[in-house]
């Protein structure tokens, strides 16, 4: 996991407990504000490219054509 990553982790903790200490309705701002801050580490932390491809399905007749080339 990236330190990035662990930060923001320990930040939301820390904001949701402080929220907690305050009250209910602080708690619900932080969650707000938490929810806004994955948010936009996610959006920052992808890249834009497209997922990896999958493989070309394989066929039984590609099955059998590889084991009689084994053969």
């Amino acid at each position: 996991m990236k330190l990035s990553a662990i930060l923001l982790v320990l930040a939301s903790v820390g904001m949701l407990l402080g929220g907690a200490l305050i009250g209910r309705w602080a708690l619900g701002v932080c969650v707000i504000a938490d929810s806004l801050a994955v948010g936009v580490f996610a959006l920052r932390w992808d890249d834009g490219s497209a997922a990896p491809a999958v493989h070309e399905a394989t066929t039984v007749g590609a099955i059998l054509e590889r084991a009689r080339r084994a053969a």
